[in-house]
């Protein structure tokens, strides 16, 4: 839900960027429709062909490739928010981190 909020607001603040920097109204709309069509052949496409491989490693390699690239963007939102917040002690915020991940990945594995 927090996602659908984010991309309406997204998409408004570009539509009105594009209106202001487009001088047709045609152009602008057809601009507009690019994105959420993109959005939706993505993910049909994902659709598919998870559905075609699920049950297989390359279904897991998909899993694996997804969790590691959202645990990257916010972990990365994350750190930036630390650095911010903390200036005398950089590089040990990203350590304890790390290791907090680390072991919430170890305690789910083992339990």
């Amino acid at each position: 839900m927090a996602t659908a909020i984010e991309m309406g607001f997204l998409g408004y603040s570009f539509a009105c960027s594009l209106t202001q920097a487009v001088s047709r109204s045609w152009d602008a709309a057809v601009i507009l429709m690019v994105p959420p069509l993109a959005m939706l052949c993505a993910s049909v496409a994902a659709y598919l062909t998870a559905h075609q491989v699920q049950g297989t490693p390359i279904f897991s390699a998909l899993i694996a490739f997804a969790l590691a690239a959202v645990l990257f963007l916010v972990l990365q939102e994350l750190l930036l928010e630390a650095h911010e917040k903390q200036e005398s002690e950089g590089w040990t915020v990203s350590v304890w981190l790390y290791i907090g991940l680390l072991m919430s990945i170890c305690i789910d594995i083992a339990l």
